[in-house]
């Protein structure tokens, strides 16, 4: 009995302390604790893609902390995160899931910032997922679809083609074109060869055009400036006789000088009016004179 009891009393210590090591490496792994130095902060994603609670939290690539809680919103999922109460985050921190490895588990990615201002663990932030190598699989069995029709439209546009290659008078079109390109090569080839005494001559023509006018240029240098100053002298004084112009005119259309006076005196047009009537009465009295008697002058002279 007694070597039954000690037998008992050693399985039970023995699954006792398996039980305690296996809690422990649990804690380790999952990173348990039963003390509370976490810090929970909370994070809204669009799509968590198989994250789940216990999954671990990186800040710049190290382990901190892991997922506490999932919930899904309208808006989204909200993960609360516990993250270890050493690590500093910046109110500029980011967030993001990412792939664990290869095998398609998932963690949190935390960058933490460099503001220097603390992070506020009572606000809700927002995070971004990244596409990792099972969900990129999936987009494309997404487009997998519109790559079928894009290949049937592909294949029913290279048998057109191959139709069109095929068609005889095509063919012939296509040889005639290029027997026509062939043609215009060559006697644009001949006449080249046939004129290159002309072609020589006329650039030779004009090279010599091109000193002789760069020689002129730089003979006339002076003269050239000279005329270009007289030209700018006249231009200010046309440009100044136009000003002076436009005065004079505006001074007459305003009365400011006798001229205008004149012109726009409605008593002087018909003083003006009145002398030119007179004077042709005059006249015609003279011509009427001299064609009758002459003309009479009726004049007393005295001598003294």
């Amino acid at each position: 009995m007694k070597r039954e009891k000690k037998t008992e009393i050693k399985v039970g210590i023995t699954v006792t302390l398996g039980i305690l090591i296996f809690i422990w490496i649990l804690g380790w792994a999952k990173d348990f604790s039963f003390t509370s130095h976490y810090n929970s902060l909370k994070v809204q994603f669009k799509n968590t893609s198989g994250l789940n609670v216990g999954d671990e939290v990186t800040v710049n690539g190290v382990k901190k902390g892991f997922v506490d809680n999932i919930s899904l919103h309208d808006s989204g999922v909200v993960l609360t995160l516990a993250i270890g109460n050493e690590v500093h985050l910046y109110k500029d921190a980011s967030f993001s899931i990412a792939m664990l490895d290869l095998m398609g588990g998932k963690k949190v990615e935390i960058s933490s910032g460099t503001t220097g201002v603390e992070l506020d663990y009572n606000k809700l932030y927002h995070g971004k997922f990244l596409n990792d190598l099972p969900t990129s699989i999936a987009d494309l069995g997404k487009i997998q679809n519109n790559i079928a029709n894009t290949l049937s439209k592909l294949d029913t546009t290279l048998s057109g083609v191959n139709e069109l290659l095929g068609d005889k008078e095509f063919k012939a079109g296509i040889k005639s074109v290029i027997s026509n390109m062939n043609n215009v090569s060559i006697q644009f080839s001949e006449l080249l060869n046939k004129n290159k005494n002309i072609l020589n001559s006329l650039i030779s023509n004009a090279n010599t055009l091109t000193v002789n006018a760069d020689s002129m240029f730089k003979e006339n240098r002076k003269n050239i400036k000279f005329t270009l100053n007289n030209l700018n002298i006249l231009s200010l004084r046309a440009d100044t006789l136009f000003q002076l112009s436009n005065r004079f005119m505006a001074e007459i259309k305003g009365q400011k000088n006798n001229l205008g006076k004149m012109i726009y005196n409605k008593s002087f047009y018909t003083n003006l009016d009145s002398t030119l009537i007179r004077l042709n009465e005059l006249t015609k009295l003279l011509l009427l004179q001299l064609k009758n008697e002459g003309l009479n002058v009726d004049a007393n002279i005295s001598i003294f």
